[in-house]
């Protein structure tokens, strides 16, 4: 049985699942960046949030039991001559918890300057703690 999410808040373990559930999590996307004169055109679009994947472990979890869930939303626009803003992260449970899981969000697009700007780097971590990976499911 599939459950998606599309807002933060808690997901409940249903009567129906078994001890390991395939994960899938994403990390908001970053803005593009702004460049507001003749001389700064042409700015970079945001980065992708991290894309996670996994089998997990939930036995942990009671059936009926509650597992917070977080959304990263997508950073926020800008104006003027600036960087975009990073994506927030997803997470999956809370740090500590041996199922947590987090998405990181994506880097913030840069704004032409002359030649260029860079753009913001977006977090990057292991993203998943303690998982099963093998062909369950």
């Amino acid at each position: 049985r599939e459950t998606r999410v599309y807002a933060s808040g808690n997901w409940t373990r249903p009567a129906n699942s078994g001890p390991v559930i395939k994960l899938i999590l994403t990390g908001g996307g970053g803005s593009g960046g702004c460049g507001v004169s003749w001389s700064h055109n042409g700015s970079g679009g945001g980065g992708a949030g991290q894309l996670v994947e996994t089998w997990l472990d939930i036995s942990a979890v009671p059936i009926g039991g509650t597992i917070p869930i977080t959304i990263g939303s997508g950073g926020a626009a800008v104006g003027g001559n600036s960087n975009g803003n990073n994506g927030g992260n997803s997470a999956f449970g809370s740090n500590g918890n041996s199922y947590y899981v987090i998405a990181y969000g994506g880097g913030g697009g840069g704004y032409p300057y002359g030649t260029g700007n860079n753009g913001n780097s977006g977090s990057m971590g292991q993203g998943v703690g303690k998982s099963l990976r093998n062909n369950q499911g």
